[in-house]
């Protein structure tokens, strides 16, 4: 139960060293361009939805926080609601590839909470991400993103591990 705790602790602490020690000293003295987006995820009996908000610190580097609650009543049958939030934090390098299009890659770190008929679990993850981003204008963009997880989770009967992918579509408006 604290392993998975600890854990996750020391990884948000090496990432916000390793985006101060790499990221911002390159990022220079220029403004940074803040956005916000919103994202579906098929989950596979419904689409999760998040809210992005995306920071470019310069043409190459971006850092990008989520949100995603998700709420499931179920009605007529004996397992009860469902009560979701995720957090991510990531940062990436991004690459022009034509005109219009770009290509990030980097990583995420996860925080996950589920409240499932009074069972509650808890956990942190990482994610390597690799995504593109096609500007419609110089303010509005539409992208895909893959990201393969691990996450360390604390449920009611002890630790566990769970992996997998996630895929989303993703608008953004840049300000």
């Amino acid at each position: 139960m604290n392993g998975s705790r600890a854990f996750g602790k020391q990884l948000w602490k090496i990432f916000i060293v390793l985006i101060i020690a790499f990221f911002l000293p390159v990022s220079g003295f220029a403004a940074p361009q803040f956005g916000l987006g919103i994202s579906i995820t098929d989950t596979g009996s419904e689409a999760s939805r998040m809210i992005h908000c995306p920071i470019k610190l310069n043409p190459n580097l971006r850092l990008e926080g989520s949100l995603g609650l998700y709420t499931y009543e179920r009605e007529n049958t004996d397992i009860g609601d469902v009560d979701w939030i995720t957090l991510k934090f990531g940062a990436y390098i991004v690459q022009n590839v034509y005109e219009k299009t770009d290509i990030y890659y980097g990583g995420k770190l996860i925080y996950q909470e589920n409240d499932t008929d009074g069972l509650n679990e808890d956990g942190f993850g990482i994610a390597p991400t690799f995504g593109f981003e096609y500007y419609l204008t110089n303010h509005i963009s539409v992208g895909g993103e893959a990201e393969v997880y691990l996450m360390l989770i604390d449920r009611n009967g002890g630790d566990a591990k769970e992996y997998g992918t996630e895929s989303r579509l993703i608008l953004r408006y840049y300000f």
